[in-house]
Order: C-alpha cells, then structure tokens, then sequence
C-alpha cells in the first residue's frame, strides 16, 4: 500500500480534528445594547466629543450557535500596538455576557487569509469566549465581511430577527 493511501486511510479512522468541527449553518446573534457602554463610555474611550450620548451603542459582539455549540464572539479593530477603543468597548460587551470566563485572543494579521481564519474558528471553537483581533480598516473588513454573505453565516440583530 502507497504511503499517501495508508495515510488517507488513518485519516479517516481519526475521530479528531472532525469530531470537533462543525460544518453546518452558524448563526450569529448580535448582542443587545447594555446601559453600561453607552455614548459616554464610547467619548470616553475614545476622546471623540462628538459621539452623541446615547444609550443604544450596538457593537460587533455575538452569542454564535454553531451546532450543539454556543459561545461568545467579538470582532475586535486594532490600532497596530493593541484594541482600539471601540474593540475595548466589544471586549467590555463580551464581559458583560460572558462574566469571569477566559478570552481567547486570536489575531489576524493577514488580509488574503482573514476569512478562512475566522470561519475555521467559528466552526471549531471550543472555548467560551473568542475575540478576533484586526491590526487595521482593510484586515478587519476581509475579515468579517463575508458573515454577511457567507452560506455559512445567518446574521440575527440584537431584536432577534434574522437579516436579509
């Protein structure tokens, strides 16, 4: 027998990474506003006095139900030396949803891969709590656009109803 058969074969025997990995519908459940990030938290972190002050600050932070599987993510911009202050105020959401858990932290710094990263993680993650971190506009937009798009992807909004 061929080596590259008898290692296909092996493959198949394995349980492990598939028994893990979820290859269906993800749905991503938007996070609803909470009164402790509001429009002031938001100038706050950011020093930008226009921001207005609202109570209704809708960040990119998820419940994602991915088969059996139900954890939290957020997709975080950076500013090449760490989050930006809006990604603290994603970081900030997740806590509230997710209190006394663990982050885990996965950056991605390559534009050409940024997708297939963050949909592998989607369909394998284990954890409670995962953060995308994006050094900068062009890697986060490669990012997470496809969840939009994405036949992997149904996007709820923060009222429960699926977007179009």
């Amino acid at each position: 027998m061929g080596e590259a058969k008898r290692k296909r074969q092996q493959q198949g025997l394995s349980a492990w990474p598939g028994s893990d990995s979820f290859f269906g519908l993800i749905d991503l459940h938007m996070l609803p506003p909470v009164a402790e990030i509001n429009g002031a938290r938001i100038r706050e972190l950011t020093g930008d006095d226009t921001i207005p002050d609202t109570t209704q600050i809708v960040l990119q932070a998820f419940r994602v139900v991915a088969g059996q599987r139900t954890f939290h993510v957020g997709f975080c911009l950076g500013n090449e030396t760490g989050f930006s202050a809006i990604g603290i105020g994603v970081i900030q959401r997740l806590m509230i949803a997710a209190p006394d858990v663990p982050i885990h932290v996965v950056p991605v710094v390559h534009e050409d891969i940024a997708w297939d990263i963050v949909l592998r993680h989607l369909r394998t993650f284990t954890g409670q709590v995962l953060v995308f971190a994006f050094p900068d506009s062009d890697v986060y937009d490669a990012g997470t656009a496809e969840t939009d798009y994405s036949l992997a992807i149904r996007n709820f909004g923060p009222d429960g109803k699926q977007h179009e």
